[in-house]
């Protein structure tokens, strides 16, 4: 953020000050988000010439299979639980013991979690190679092979979030936003380059591709060496398993751990169960859950990013009404960016899509179904992006295993519905990602409900009202944006299928026209979340 450095984001009270109010959560989430945009539009990049490359081929659904494996725990050490357990800790140690003692515990956490890291990465070496010189199938061969390259992927990823999560709790937020656009630009780099080197067909290109993953990760970690030192920390080995802070971050840790992993083993096992009953249907979940990422990383993620340090602060400083007031600030910006864009990707999927992906391998018939699965996740995106403050918020009071408990219960529901709508009545990856969207929905339900019991009402009717309010601009939005859709589309020679132009102008028109709707509408029914946004966003760019 700017004005606050190393030496003074802790020490200084009007630091401190701006980084527990309102403006200074949206301006530093805002940062992030900024940031963060800069990634996402490199990862949009990235997916086109992946689209255009390797379409839905079974070469691609293997790689986002074997890639999923070492995500899935990039989001469990670097974005989820560790980063939940360890910044309260971190950030009170900070106030009550100082620098020093803070950062050797930074340091024993870090030593432990490379040491755990180093173990998957065996283990996961051992069941890939078993299960390519068992089984001898296409399929599994395919999968193995990819997996035993891209998952040392998790060492390099982990640790660069686990350094996020430090220099996040310094208010610091640019660089660690920005770390993850050098993995999309080494991807693009080895999709234009390198992967041609591989061969001709799908099946051997995909591995240049998978190379580049390591050199994206060791990348990701280098960048913020350089900036965790300025704030005085080192990797270097240190292991105090004895130190009373550590044991918390554990006893925090293994609680938030186990609930979203059972999470994102559902991710996993999405991918899988598509895996098995089809050749495209891994990379139709794959290209649609793209597309929803894109609002929730550019602003839902952002803010929940911004929180978790806030949130901590506040509450070990028992400001608990001011705790109350962030969370119910850090909700309403979110849903004031998510439900708008859910309602804009129901309306213009089609285009979206097509404009996007339809281009080399990827065929009209991809884009229909990609589309689809694209409409149902979208009806989860609101639950997506609120889950992702309010798990924090528990965090913060250090309560890890009501979350845990609930994520156990509604991935119970996930697998269900995966069954019933994806394998039994045949809706293959629509129906995962409509299971994906009704259990991440009863996720935030429970959620909401037992955290409104533990704190009281959290701005009451003024939180409703927002959402009333924030519903109403979306659905006028979504209103004007199917207007201006259809009369762009009986105007246009090609009915908005026909050359790039046509279909960019499709797109852009109809999203630009949404976008002002949204404004007015938002002015009309008195919200002031897009306001604030704005507000917040001239000062940042202001300086």
């Amino acid at each position: 953020m700017a004005g606050v450095t190393p030496q003074n984001a802790f020490e200084t009270p009007g630091a401190g000050e701006e980084a527990l109010g309102r403006h200074g959560l949206t301006r530093a989430a805002t940062v992030f988000g900024s940031a963060t945009m800069l990634s996402r539009l490199l990862g949009l990049a990235r997916d086109i010439l992946v689209a255009s490359v390797f379409g839905t081929s079974l070469a691609w659904s293997a790689f986002a299979l074997a890639f999923a494996i070492p995500n899935m725990f990039r989001r469990l050490f670097a974005e989820g639980a560790l980063a939940g357990a360890f910044v309260p800790v971190f950030t009170e140690q900070l106030k009550t013991g100082g620098r020093e003692p803070a950062l050797r515990l930074a340091r024993t956490v870090a030593t432990a979690v490379g040491l755990v890291l180093l173990g998957i990465i065996v283990v996961a070496w051992l069941v890939f190679g078993v299960l390519d010189l068992l089984v001898h199938t296409e399929k599994v061969n395919l999968v193995a092979r990819l997996g035993s390259i891209v998952i040392p992927y998790v060492f390099f990823i982990c640790l660069a979030g686990f350094g996020m999560a430090v220099l996040n709790s310094f208010n610091h937020f640019a660089v660690p936003a920005l770390s993850p656009a050098l993995l999309n630009v080494v991807m693009i780099c080895a999709l234009l380059f390198a992967v041609p080197l591989f061969g001709t067909v799908p099946s051997t290109q995909i591995f240049g591709l998978a190379l580049a993953v390591i050199v994206g990760g060791v990348v990701q970690l280098g960048v913020q060496v350089p900036v965790l030192g300025r704030f005085g920390f080192r990797f270097r080995p240190r292991l105090d398993l004895k130190s009373p802070q550590f044991r918390r971050v554990l006893a925090l840790f293994l609680p938030g751990l186990v609930g979203l992993a059972v999470v994102q083993i559902n991710v996993v096992v999405d991918y899988l169960l598509g895996y098995i009953i089809s050749d495209h249907a891994t990379s139709d979940l794959y290209y649609a859950n793209r597309l929803v990422q894109l609002p929730l990383g550019i602003f839902g993620i952002a803010i929940a990013t911004a929180a978790l340090p806030t949130l901590s602060k506040l509450r070990a400083a028992g400001r608990m009404d001011a705790f109350k007031t962030t969370l119910s600030y850090s909700l309403r910006q979110t849903l004031a960016i998510a439900v708008p864009a859910a309602v804009g990707l129901i309306v213009l999927r089609g285009p979206v899509v097509r404009v996007i992906y339809e281009h080399g391998a990827f065929h009209a018939e991809a884009t229909r179904i990609v589309s689809a699965v694209l409409m149902f996740y979208a009806f989860g995106l609101f639950a997506y992006a609120t889950t992702h403050i309010l798990v924090p918020a528990f965090l913060a009071m250090q309560d890890p295993k009501t979350p845990m408990r609930i994520s156990l219960v509604t991935t119970g529901l996930n697998l269900a519905l995966n069954l019933i709508l994806g394998v039994a009545l045949r809706m293959e990856a629509r129906g995962f990602a409509l299971a994906t969207a009704i259990s991440a929905t009863c996720n935030l339900g429970l959620l909401a409900t037992i955290l409104r019991r533990r704190l009281g009402p959290i701005e009451g009717r003024g939180m409703l009202w927002s959402i009333g309010r924030i519903v109403l601009a979306s659905a006028g939005m979504g209103g004007v944006v199917y207007g201006v859709r259809a009369l762009l589309e009986r105007s246009m020679p090609g009915h908005g299928t026909g050359d790039v132009f046509e279909q960019l102008l499709l797109v852009g028109g109809s999203a630009g026209a949404g976008l002002i709707a949204y404004v007015v509408f938002s002015h009309l029914v008195g919200s002031r979340e897009v306001r604030e946004v704005i507000r917040a966003y001239k000062r940042t760019t202001s300086g």
